[in-house]
This record gives structure tokens, C-alpha cells and sequence, in this order.
């Protein structure tokens, strides 16, 4: 068993991105519920929106990795960024063979209006979450998070809200204190969502979490 001596956690920056979206295929997707059931052939991480929105999370300077010493692997991702109510952002770059997958996603996000409260104007999203398989169940999830809370704290954000689709992410963000503020039943989709509920491991509750940060 791996020493927690032999890991270190980092902010992610642009010059990370081959080593972020090499683990996201292998450890991410391969694993990830909506993936699971859209079935997406051969993703390309580094492509498309997939690929800018990862981009835009390593130039946020919000994003925090995770690394295995001995071996200089990279193991853990959480992929941030900043939003404002006075930019709000908007897809540029076509999903690819993600299309199905960004398709829920984006149905799921209309259930909630991320700046609702009039205070509110910065928030920290979380996109991705991810710890390689190996190394699952020792709270470097939990630590991912609380790093990004704490730049997203310090950068004046008044929020942070995250798209969960898994029931260990959702305890991990659910003892840090998010709430969910929309639930979204995939059982209820008709056939031409393309979506197989019966390959997702029974996580077929897609839950959108917030939590204050001020």
C-alpha cells in the first residue's frame, strides 16, 4: 500500500494538459455513469469541447492534480473554473463523440439557475472529479475538492456548484457541506435519449450540488 507520503497535490496549469486528458480517458471516462450509458466510440479528450473545456479549467488557475511520487504519475484531477454573472460562457467547439453526453449534461444544468441569488455574482464549478482506481478510497477525492473550494474562497467566490453523477462523488460532496438543488431521474427518458440506464451501475440519478462559500 502507497504511503500518503508518496503524493503530492498541485495546481494544474496549461502546461498540464496532455497528462490531464490522458488520465480523464483512462480513469475517467472509462468509469464516468453518462458515459457509460451514452457509449460514446473512442473520446478524444484533447478535442472538441471536451478539450476547451479542460483548457479553460487549467487557465483558470482553479484546478488542482494530484500526483504519485515514485512513480511521477499523475492520479487525481479536479477540473475547475471560474464563472461570473457578467460572462457568462458558452460553447464554441462541437462535443464530438460526446455529443450524447453534453446533450444530458446540458439538459441536466437547466434545472438550475446558478445565479439565482442576487449576491451572488462568481462561482466555482466543478467539472471533473477523478482519482485513479488504484488509489480510490483514501480521501484524496475529498482533498481535490477542498483545494479548489479554498481557490475559489480566495479569488472572491460567493459559490461553487457542481454536476455529480455518481453516488461516491456524491458523498464526498455532500460531507463538505453541497446540497442539492435539482435531481434528474434518467429511468424517465424516453428511447430516443440513446441513453442505457442498465450500464451505469445503478447511478442513474444525476444530482446538481451547490454549496455558499460567503
Amino acid at each position: 500500500m502507497a504511503n500518503v507520503n508518496d503524493f503530492d497535490f498541485f495546481l494544474l496549469t496549461p502546461s498540464d494538459f496532455g497528462e490531464v486528458t490522458e488520465i480523464l480517458a483512462k480513469e475517467y471516462f472509462t468509469r464516468e455513469p453518462l458515459t457509460l450509458g451514452t457509449q460514446p466510440k473512442n473520446i478524444q479528450p484533447a478535442e472538441g469541447r471536451i478539450g476547451a473545456d479542460i483548457r479553460k479549467c487549467l487557465e483558470s488557475g482553479a484546478s488542482m492534480g494530484l500526483r504519485h511520487r515514485p512513480t511521477g504519475e499523475l492520479v487525481g484531477v479536479s477540473a475547475c473554473l471560474f464563472e461570473s454573472r457578467a460572462e457568462t460562457l458558452t460553447p464554441t467547439q462541437p462535443a464530438n463523440e460526446l455529443t450524447l453526453f453534453y446533450r444530458m449534461y446540458d439538459e441536466v444544468m437547466k434545472g438550475v439557475e446558478v445565479f439565482e441569488e442576487k449576491e451572488v455574482n462568481k462561482v466555482l464549478s466543478i467539472y471533473m472529479l477523478g482519482v485513479h482506481k488504484d488509489f480510490g478510497g483514501r480521501g484524496f477525492g475529498r482533498k481535490l475538492v477542498e483545494l479548489c473550494v479554498a481557490k475559489g474562497v480566495e479569488r472572491g467566490c460567493q459559490k461553487s456548484v457542481v454536476c455529480v453523477t455518481n453516488k461516491f462523488s456524491y458523498k464526498i460532496f455532500a460531507k463538505l457541506g453541497y446540497e442539492v438543488r435539482h435531481c434528474f431521474d434518467l429511468t424517465s427518458l424516453g428511447p430516443d435519449w440513446g441513453v442505457d440506464t442498465s450500464l451505469m451501475n445503478g447511478n442513474t440519478i444525476v444530482s446538481v450540488m451547490a454549496m455558499r462559500l460567503s
